[in-house]
Protein backbone atom coordinates (compact mmCIF):
# COMPACT_ATOMS: atom_id res chain seq x y z
CA UNK A 1 0.00 0.00 0.00
CA UNK A 2 1.52 3.71 -0.95
CA UNK A 3 1.22 6.52 1.04
CA UNK A 4 -1.34 8.00 -0.68
CA UNK A 5 -3.68 5.26 -0.27
CA UNK A 6 -3.25 5.50 3.68
CA UNK A 7 -3.94 9.23 3.48
CA UNK A 8 -7.25 8.87 1.64
CA UNK A 9 -7.75 6.48 3.76
CA UNK A 10 -7.43 8.64 6.66
CA UNK A 11 -9.10 11.59 5.04
CA UNK A 12 -12.40 10.41 4.52
CA UNK A 13 -13.60 9.47 7.80
CA UNK A 14 -12.56 13.12 8.50
CA UNK A 15 -14.62 14.47 6.19
CA UNK A 16 -17.39 12.29 7.02
CA UNK A 17 -17.01 13.39 10.59
CA UNK A 18 -17.46 17.10 9.34
CA UNK A 19 -21.11 15.94 8.11
CA UNK A 20 -22.47 13.78 11.26
CA UNK A 21 -21.43 17.13 13.45
CA UNK A 22 -18.07 15.82 14.68
CA UNK A 23 -19.94 13.35 17.21
CA UNK A 24 -16.92 10.96 16.67
CA UNK A 25 -19.38 8.48 14.44
CA UNK A 26 -17.47 8.44 11.57
CA UNK A 27 -15.31 5.71 12.34
CA UNK A 28 -15.36 2.39 14.08
CA UNK A 29 -13.41 2.45 17.54
CA UNK A 30 -13.02 6.41 17.47
CA UNK A 31 -11.61 8.59 15.15
CA UNK A 32 -8.40 8.88 17.56
CA UNK A 33 -8.06 5.10 17.07
CA UNK A 34 -8.78 4.86 13.78
CA UNK A 35 -6.34 7.78 12.74
CA UNK A 36 -3.39 6.25 15.21
CA UNK A 37 -3.83 2.97 13.59
CA UNK A 38 -3.15 4.17 9.97
CA UNK A 39 -0.44 6.61 10.88
CA UNK A 40 1.41 3.57 12.27
CA UNK A 41 1.00 1.96 8.73
CA UNK A 42 2.02 4.69 7.09
CA UNK A 43 5.45 4.98 9.29
CA UNK A 44 6.36 1.31 8.51
CA UNK A 45 6.46 1.67 4.71
CA UNK A 46 9.73 0.79 3.58
CA UNK A 47 9.97 3.77 1.38
CA UNK A 48 9.22 6.27 3.86
CA UNK A 49 12.64 8.33 5.11
CA UNK A 50 11.81 11.36 4.64
CA UNK A 51 12.33 13.12 8.56
CA UNK A 52 9.94 15.95 7.63
CA UNK A 53 6.80 13.81 6.33
CA UNK A 54 7.31 11.62 9.14
CA UNK A 55 7.28 14.38 11.45
CA UNK A 56 3.80 15.74 9.46
CA UNK A 57 2.87 11.97 10.15
CA UNK A 58 3.18 12.23 13.78
CA UNK A 59 1.52 15.98 14.03
CA UNK A 60 -1.05 14.18 12.34
CA UNK A 61 -1.65 11.53 14.87
CA UNK A 62 -1.26 13.99 17.61
CA UNK A 63 -3.98 16.50 16.09
CA UNK A 64 -6.60 14.14 17.45
CA UNK A 65 -5.43 12.59 20.34
CA UNK A 66 -8.44 13.10 22.80
CA UNK A 67 -10.90 13.80 20.67
CA UNK A 68 -13.55 12.28 21.93
CA UNK A 69 -12.88 14.24 25.24
CA UNK A 70 -13.16 17.47 23.21
CA UNK A 71 -15.76 20.23 23.04
CA UNK A 72 -17.26 21.19 20.01
CA UNK A 73 -15.84 23.53 18.97
CA UNK A 74 -11.98 21.87 19.66
CA UNK A 75 -13.58 19.02 17.97
CA UNK A 76 -13.61 21.22 14.68
CA UNK A 77 -10.75 22.88 14.79
CA UNK A 78 -8.70 19.60 15.35
CA UNK A 79 -10.50 17.97 11.87
CA UNK A 80 -9.65 20.57 9.87
CA UNK A 81 -6.01 20.63 11.43
CA UNK A 82 -5.58 16.78 10.17
CA UNK A 83 -7.33 17.71 7.16
CA UNK A 84 -4.37 20.47 6.11
CA UNK A 85 -1.91 18.42 7.77
CA UNK A 86 -2.92 15.33 5.06
CA UNK A 87 -3.32 17.97 2.30
CA UNK A 88 0.54 19.85 3.29
CA UNK A 89 1.92 15.56 3.00
CA UNK A 90 0.53 15.02 0.20
CA UNK A 91 2.24 17.93 -1.40
CA UNK A 92 5.58 17.28 -0.36
CA UNK A 93 5.03 14.31 -1.37
CA UNK A 94 4.05 15.05 -5.26
CA UNK A 95 7.02 17.59 -5.10
CA UNK A 96 9.11 15.00 -4.82
CA UNK A 97 8.47 13.65 -7.93
CA UNK A 98 8.17 16.35 -10.25
CA UNK A 99 10.94 17.93 -12.22
CA UNK A 100 12.59 20.82 -10.93
CA UNK A 101 13.63 23.24 -13.55
CA UNK A 102 16.88 25.90 -13.13
CA UNK A 103 16.68 27.13 -16.76
CA UNK A 104 16.89 30.97 -15.20
CA UNK A 105 19.20 32.73 -14.06
CA UNK A 106 19.90 34.30 -10.53
CA UNK A 107 19.65 38.36 -10.10
CA UNK A 108 23.00 40.06 -11.30
CA UNK A 109 25.31 41.14 -8.43
CA UNK A 110 25.55 44.31 -10.28
CA UNK A 111 23.51 47.28 -9.76
CA UNK A 112 22.28 49.59 -12.02
CA UNK A 113 20.33 52.94 -11.78
CA UNK A 114 16.47 52.26 -10.19
CA UNK A 115 17.93 49.01 -9.30
CA UNK A 116 16.22 47.98 -6.06
CA UNK A 117 18.01 47.52 -3.16
CA UNK A 118 19.61 44.05 -2.62
CA UNK A 119 19.73 41.97 0.80
CA UNK A 120 22.68 40.45 1.73
CA UNK A 121 22.29 36.87 2.11
CA UNK A 122 23.97 34.34 3.67
CA UNK A 123 24.81 31.13 2.63
CA UNK A 124 24.65 28.35 5.37
CA UNK A 125 25.55 24.32 4.87
CA UNK A 126 22.51 22.60 4.55
CA UNK A 127 21.38 20.36 7.95
CA UNK A 128 22.81 17.14 7.42
CA UNK A 129 21.50 16.03 11.13
CA UNK A 130 17.21 16.69 10.98
CA UNK A 131 16.98 14.95 13.71
CA UNK A 132 16.44 17.88 15.52
CA UNK A 133 13.47 18.61 13.46
CA UNK A 134 12.02 16.21 16.70
CA UNK A 135 12.70 18.97 19.00
CA UNK A 136 10.21 21.41 17.07
CA UNK A 137 7.38 18.57 17.63
CA UNK A 138 7.52 19.39 21.04
CA UNK A 139 4.35 20.35 22.60
CA UNK A 140 4.16 24.35 22.77
CA UNK A 141 4.00 24.26 26.73
CA UNK A 142 7.83 23.45 26.31
CA UNK A 143 8.08 27.28 25.67
CA UNK A 144 9.08 29.55 28.25
CA UNK A 145 6.49 31.92 28.85
CA UNK A 146 3.59 29.60 27.14
CA UNK A 147 1.62 27.95 30.17
CA UNK A 148 -1.23 25.62 30.64
CA UNK A 149 -3.25 28.90 30.08
CA UNK A 150 -2.25 30.10 26.60
CA UNK A 151 -1.24 26.36 25.39
CA UNK A 152 -4.73 25.78 25.97
CA UNK A 153 -6.37 28.66 23.94
CA UNK A 154 -3.67 28.03 21.06
CA UNK A 155 -4.93 24.67 20.86
CA UNK A 156 -8.62 24.96 21.18
CA UNK A 157 -9.12 27.91 19.17
CA UNK A 158 -6.06 28.10 16.52
CA UNK A 159 -5.41 23.79 16.53
CA UNK A 160 -1.61 25.04 17.34
CA UNK A 161 -0.33 21.96 20.11
CA UNK A 162 3.48 21.83 18.85
CA UNK A 163 6.36 24.42 18.73
CA UNK A 164 6.44 24.14 14.56
CA UNK A 165 2.71 24.45 14.53
CA UNK A 166 3.59 27.81 15.64
CA UNK A 167 6.33 28.76 13.57
CA UNK A 168 4.27 27.93 10.69
CA UNK A 169 1.19 29.81 11.82
CA UNK A 170 1.87 32.74 9.12
CA UNK A 171 0.70 36.24 9.15
CA UNK A 172 -2.39 37.17 6.85
CA UNK A 173 -0.84 40.73 6.59
CA UNK A 174 0.68 43.32 8.05
CA UNK A 175 0.41 46.81 9.64
CA UNK A 176 2.66 48.95 7.63
CA UNK A 177 3.64 52.68 8.30
CA UNK A 178 4.20 52.97 4.15
CA UNK A 179 0.19 52.47 3.50
CA UNK A 180 -0.89 54.18 6.57
CA UNK A 181 -1.92 57.68 5.07
CA UNK A 182 -2.87 61.02 7.11
CA UNK A 183 -6.22 61.50 7.80
CA UNK A 184 -6.42 64.58 6.16
CA UNK A 185 -5.15 63.15 2.77
CA UNK A 186 -8.18 60.65 2.34
CA UNK A 187 -11.73 60.88 1.25
CA UNK A 188 -11.31 61.96 -2.15
CA UNK A 189 -10.44 58.99 -3.98
CA UNK A 190 -13.07 56.92 -3.25
CA UNK A 191 -10.83 53.73 -2.96
CA UNK A 192 -10.13 51.69 0.27
CA UNK A 193 -7.56 54.05 2.51
CA UNK A 194 -6.13 53.08 5.85
CA UNK A 195 -5.61 55.53 8.51
CA UNK A 196 -4.14 55.66 12.23
CA UNK A 197 -5.43 58.11 15.01
CA UNK A 198 -6.24 58.26 18.49
CA UNK A 199 -9.85 58.75 19.46
CA UNK A 200 -10.93 61.98 20.93
CA UNK A 201 -14.47 61.25 21.44
CA UNK A 202 -16.97 58.78 21.20
CA UNK A 203 -21.05 59.99 20.71
CA UNK A 204 -24.34 58.92 19.59
CA UNK A 205 -27.25 60.63 18.81
CA UNK A 206 -30.74 59.78 17.66
CA UNK A 207 -31.96 60.39 13.53
CA UNK A 208 -35.16 61.86 12.53
CA UNK A 209 -36.45 58.66 11.86
CA UNK A 210 -35.16 57.35 15.17
CA UNK A 211 -32.39 55.28 14.46
CA UNK A 212 -29.47 55.42 16.95
CA UNK A 213 -26.03 56.35 15.47
CA UNK A 214 -23.06 56.38 17.11
CA UNK A 215 -20.06 58.40 16.03
CA UNK A 216 -16.20 57.89 17.23
CA UNK A 217 -13.54 60.42 16.81
CA UNK A 218 -10.33 59.66 15.91
CA UNK A 219 -7.27 62.11 15.41
CA UNK A 220 -3.96 62.23 14.24
CA UNK A 221 -1.41 65.31 13.31
CA UNK A 222 -3.41 66.36 10.12
CA UNK A 223 -7.23 66.14 11.42
CA UNK A 224 -9.89 64.64 12.58
CA UNK A 225 -12.33 61.59 10.79
CA UNK A 226 -15.80 60.15 12.45
CA UNK A 227 -16.27 56.59 12.47
CA UNK A 228 -20.39 56.46 11.96
CA UNK A 229 -22.22 52.90 13.25
CA UNK A 230 -25.42 52.36 13.16
CA UNK A 231 -28.06 50.05 14.66
CA UNK A 232 -25.75 46.98 16.72
CA UNK A 233 -22.58 48.00 15.36
CA UNK A 234 -22.89 51.13 16.90
CA UNK A 235 -23.46 49.46 19.93
CA UNK A 236 -20.61 47.67 19.57
CA UNK A 237 -18.30 50.37 19.09
CA UNK A 238 -20.09 52.64 22.02
CA UNK A 239 -19.04 49.54 24.00
CA UNK A 240 -15.67 48.90 22.53
CA UNK A 241 -13.83 52.00 22.06
CA UNK A 242 -12.92 54.89 24.62
CA UNK A 243 -11.47 58.26 24.42
CA UNK A 244 -7.54 57.72 24.46
CA UNK A 245 -6.99 54.47 22.11
CA UNK A 246 -4.90 53.83 19.50
CA UNK A 247 -6.79 52.75 16.31
CA UNK A 248 -5.91 51.46 12.90
CA UNK A 249 -8.37 52.02 10.92
CA UNK A 250 -9.01 50.46 6.82
CA UNK A 251 -12.16 51.48 4.99
CA UNK A 252 -14.30 53.91 2.10
CA UNK A 253 -13.84 57.85 3.57
CA UNK A 254 -15.44 60.53 2.03
CA UNK A 255 -15.60 63.89 2.76
CA UNK A 256 -19.55 65.18 3.46
CA UNK A 257 -21.28 67.46 6.28
CA UNK A 258 -18.02 69.11 6.32
CA UNK A 259 -15.88 66.59 7.47
CA UNK A 260 -13.79 63.27 6.85
CA UNK A 261 -16.25 60.36 7.69
CA UNK A 262 -16.68 56.51 7.04
CA UNK A 263 -19.40 54.25 7.98
CA UNK A 264 -17.49 51.30 5.70
CA UNK A 265 -14.90 50.20 7.80
CA UNK A 266 -12.47 47.72 10.05
CA UNK A 267 -10.64 49.01 12.80
CA UNK A 268 -8.18 47.21 15.16
CA UNK A 269 -7.00 48.30 18.47
CA UNK A 270 -3.59 49.02 19.04
CA UNK A 271 -1.55 49.00 22.15
CA UNK A 272 0.73 52.19 22.77
CA UNK A 273 3.97 50.01 22.28
CA UNK A 274 2.00 48.42 18.67
CA UNK A 275 1.24 52.08 18.00
CA UNK A 276 4.91 53.55 18.54
CA UNK A 277 6.31 50.37 16.72
CA UNK A 278 4.19 51.53 12.93
CA UNK A 279 5.11 55.27 14.12
CA UNK A 280 8.76 54.23 13.95
CA UNK A 281 8.10 52.22 10.70
CA UNK A 282 8.50 48.88 11.92
CA UNK A 283 5.98 46.50 10.11
CA UNK A 284 4.08 44.51 12.55
CA UNK A 285 2.28 41.07 11.48
CA UNK A 286 -1.21 40.38 11.49
CA UNK A 287 -2.41 36.85 12.20
CA UNK A 288 -5.99 35.21 11.83
CA UNK A 289 -7.19 34.75 15.41
CA UNK A 290 -10.11 33.57 17.49
CA UNK A 291 -11.67 35.38 21.12
CA UNK A 292 -9.53 35.39 23.48
CA UNK A 293 -6.39 35.42 21.61
CA UNK A 294 -5.45 39.05 20.67
CA UNK A 295 -2.91 40.08 17.86
CA UNK A 296 -0.93 41.86 20.82
CA UNK A 297 -1.23 37.88 22.77
CA UNK A 298 0.15 36.17 19.86
CA UNK A 299 2.72 38.28 18.58
CA UNK A 300 4.15 38.14 22.46
CA UNK A 301 3.87 34.05 21.79
CA UNK A 302 5.44 34.25 18.49
CA UNK A 303 8.44 36.25 19.48
CA UNK A 304 8.94 33.72 22.57
CA UNK A 305 8.84 30.80 20.08
CA UNK A 306 11.22 32.11 18.00
CA UNK A 307 13.64 33.71 19.90
CA UNK A 308 14.02 29.95 21.99
CA UNK A 309 14.05 27.49 18.64
CA UNK A 310 14.53 29.43 15.88
CA UNK A 311 18.28 27.86 15.83
CA UNK A 312 16.49 24.38 15.63
CA UNK A 313 14.86 25.16 12.34
CA UNK A 314 16.83 22.56 9.72
CA UNK A 315 17.93 24.02 6.31
CA UNK A 316 17.10 21.68 3.71
CA UNK A 317 17.80 22.83 0.17
CA UNK A 318 21.78 22.60 -0.69
CA UNK A 319 23.85 25.58 -0.27
CA UNK A 320 24.75 25.83 -3.95
CA UNK A 321 20.97 25.73 -4.89
CA UNK A 322 20.37 28.38 -2.87
CA UNK A 323 23.57 30.70 -3.57
CA UNK A 324 22.60 30.52 -7.16
CA UNK A 325 19.32 31.18 -6.96
CA UNK A 326 19.94 34.08 -4.37
CA UNK A 327 17.62 32.33 -2.27
CA UNK A 328 16.90 33.37 1.75
CA UNK A 329 17.72 30.42 4.00
CA UNK A 330 15.10 28.95 6.14
CA UNK A 331 15.52 30.64 9.10
CA UNK A 332 15.98 34.05 8.23
CA UNK A 333 12.91 33.13 5.64
CA UNK A 334 10.68 32.47 8.54
CA UNK A 335 12.06 35.35 11.39
CA UNK A 336 11.37 37.83 8.61
CA UNK A 337 7.78 36.32 7.60
CA UNK A 338 6.60 37.00 11.11
CA UNK A 339 8.57 40.00 12.03
CA UNK A 340 9.90 41.66 8.72
CA UNK A 341 13.03 43.56 9.33
CA UNK A 342 12.84 45.64 5.84
CA UNK A 343 10.24 46.00 2.87
CA UNK A 344 13.01 44.71 1.00
CA UNK A 345 12.84 41.37 3.27
CA UNK A 346 9.19 41.09 3.77
CA UNK A 347 8.92 41.21 -0.76
CA UNK A 348 12.11 38.91 -1.02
Amino acid sequence: MKLEEILERIEKPLRLEIKLGFRDRAAVGGIERYVSDWVERALRLGGLKDPPTRGMLERLRRSVEGYSEFDLDRRKAHIYKAIELIERIRKKERAKIQPVLFDHQAPSEEKGEGDEVQIELSFPPADEDTSVLESLLRPITDVRGIGPKRSGMLATQLGITTILEMLEYFPVGYLDRSRIKRIYDVGRSGEPETVQGRVVNVTHFISRNGQRIVKVIIFDETGLASLVGFGRFGEFLERALKVGDQLVVSGRFKRAFNEIQTSDFEFELLSEEEAELIHTGRIVPKYRLASPITQRNMRYMMRLVLDQFLDLIPEHLPREMRRRLRLMDRRSAIRNIHFPESHEHLRW
